[in-house]
């Protein structure tokens, strides 16, 4: 509490809504976001939690700067495990530690074709049929439907 004392009303209340972890991580439980993260009013705008308490202790975060975790823990606010890096620095550290995972086929929900059609489109290649008027049939380019005839995109298809 004495940081609080120290440095206000921010601090105290986020020191309201935290709780240690066996890992030593300070989760805050108050308001957070789909991803996990806490959210806090400062000045009437909601700002991320882990964010403000970097600018307020440790000073401004420079332009194209993030506050990364060592620890993977979204909702930490223990400096400890914080550090600044760029969005890439913050994608490698991601990467090195096996925490992403790759979505293909129907697990993509940003793709335009669905497994079930991806052996009907190689039927439809095999019989002469030109790639960009299956693209367009499907909403997809003619390089997509090339990619998956040479096995570049939905391999994983039989």
């Amino acid at each position: 509490m004495a940081l609080a004392k120290i440095y206000g009303s921010f601090l105290y209340r986020v020191g309201k809504r935290t709780r240690p972890t066996v890992s030593g991580c300070f989760e805050f439980y108050g308001s957070l976001n789909q991803d996990g993260y806490g959210r806090i009013p400062v000045n009437k705008k909601l700002v991320f939690v882990h964010r403000e308490l970097w600018r307020q202790i440790k000073g401004e975060i420079p332009a194209g700067m993030c506050v990364c975790h060592h620890c993977d823990n979204p909702c930490c606010v223990n400096l400890q495990h914080m550090f600044l890096g760029t969005h890439q620095d913050n994608m490698a550290d991601r990467k090195r530690k096996k925490r992403y995972s790759v979505k293909y086929g129907d697990d993509n929900p940003v793709s335009k074709l669905k497994e079930s059609d991806i052996p009907v489109i190689r039927e439809r290649i095999k019989n002469g049929h030109e790639c960009y008027q299956i693209g367009r049939e499907y909403g997809v380019t003619g390089e997509a439907i090339l990619a998956i005839k040479y096995g570049r995109m939905w391999k994983h298809v039989c």
